[in-house]
């Protein structure tokens, strides 16, 4: 029993640190979008919020699954073949970056601005390449340094909104900001991977195959959830106004935030799951590790959602007119994050005992759910969205289960 609070104090001090650097980002540019929506037109407001969604789903697909190989990786990187698969992964990150650039050339947001797709592209580049040290650090639970290079990254975003006026200012600050946090990140890990000794070397042709299995799979399921959530955002700008896809937009950033206490608690647990698995099957040390996992992302969530709800009239005031009724829209999508709570749990447990094609197969029905219901549904404005994310993540974490407990490995 001493163990087990001693194990719960450890993962909610990881999962602190984790959720400390996810809210500096991810509250940072919720902030930076209250600002801007005082200082810009409604139009370049929803442009900027499409912008920003898109670098999100988009820079996802280009990665194709590979943080979180990495970060296996780094959670149990011993000797050299483990250091040559490290190297091929780094390799793979410069392709990954390649496909940024030309995604990002290709499907920009739609604007007037002729440097928009240039500095689309140069934001999907700096989240590719910044997203292997940050994973490298997850796999080291090294949480206290990405909570460091995110709250410098934070805190030059937000000076930098203080200072906008246009879309193109407010996009150049959101993409350095990213910069300045991967950077921080590259310099933090490479310091890491020195001082602990952990091999990174040349990869040969096995060490390629092998990561190559796993991305393949990883990586399917990556692109099947962002290629949705990309789609969704199309499907909303094309068929909304620019007001109510600006409140579907403000609906996803505060779904990211219910969702960024789980979230880190996902990314704590997922070393420790990976090194119960690297010693065989414990379906007890697995369930208790999954049932503490949903226990703090679920009460971490609870309190978003209740702070948001008492903050209502001041969210209301943050956003002016061009976020006149998210005091409606926030709470709900916020209680949409509940629902993602286990499913990334799951899914990493999946992928802890190198099942990957379950979480592939059940992001293939969770997507196709997504779609169908965007659709389908006789609902109009945020709300469809909102919808079709409960329908979407019910389906995906039932199918996700139900395979890992036809496995046995739950």
């Amino acid at each position: 029993m001493a163990h087990v609070t001693v194990q719960i104090r450890q993962l909610a001090a990881e999962a602190s640190w984790a959720a400390l650097a996810h809210l500096f980002m991810r509250g940072g540019i919720v902030v930076a979008f209250m600002v801007f929506s005082h200082g810009m037109l409604v139009d370049d407001f929803a442009a900027a919020n499409e912008f920003n969604l898109s670098l999100s789903y988009l820079s996802s697909m280009a990665l194709a699954g590979i943080s979180p190989v990495v970060v296996r990786q780094f959670a149990r990187l011993k000797d050299a073949s483990e250091g040559r698969e490290a190297g091929a992964t780094l390799l793979l990150l410069a392709f990954a970056a390649l496909a940024g650039v030309g995604m990002g050339l290709i499907l920009a947001p739609a604007g007037e601005r002729a440097s928009l797709p240039l500095i689309f592209a140069l934001a999907i580049t700096v989240v590719v390449l910044g997203a292997f040290p940050a994973a490298v650090l997850n796999g080291l639970r090294a949480f206290r340094s990405l909570a460091l290079a995110a709250g410098l990254g934070a805190a030059f975003l937000l000076v930098a909104a203080s200072l906008t006026n246009t879309l193109v200012e407010a996009v150049l600050g959101i993409t350095g900001a990213l910069g300045i946090k991967a950077v921080c990140e590259w310099a933090i890990a490479l310091r890491r991977i020195k001082l602990t000794g952990r091999p990174v070397a040349l990869p040969d042709l096995a060490a390629f195959k092998a990561v190559m299995g796993s991305i393949a799979r990883v990586g399917g399921s990556a692109i099947l959830t962002a290629g949705a959530l990309f789609a969704m955002t199309k499907l909303m700008r094309e068929g909304q106004s620019a007001l109510d896809f600006s409140l579907f937009a403000i609906g996803m950033q505060w779904y990211a935030m219910g969702a960024f206490v789980a979230g880190n608690v996902t990314k704590s647990l997922f070393p420790r799951q990976v090194a119960v698995a690297e010693c065989g099957i414990d379906h007890h040390a697995q369930r208790r590790l999954l049932f503490q996992g949903v226990v703090l992302g679920v009460t971490g969530a609870l309190l978003v959602i209740a702070s948001a709800f008492a903050a209502r009239p001041l969210i209301a005031l943050a956003y002016g007119e061009a976020g006149a009724g998210a005091i409606d829209v926030i709470p709900l999508f916020i209680a949409v994050s509940l629902v993602a709570i286990p499913g990334n749990m799951v899914g990493n447990l999946a992928m802890a005992y190198h099942e990957e094609g379950a979480w592939l197969i059940s992001s293939l029905f969770g997507s196709a759910t997504l779609l169908m219901a965007l659709l389908i549904l006789p609902v109009a404005g945020a709300s469809l969205a909102a919808v079709s994310l409960v329908m979407s993540l019910i389906v995906q974490n039932a199918a996700c289960l139900l395979l890992l407990l036809r496995k046995g490995l739950l």
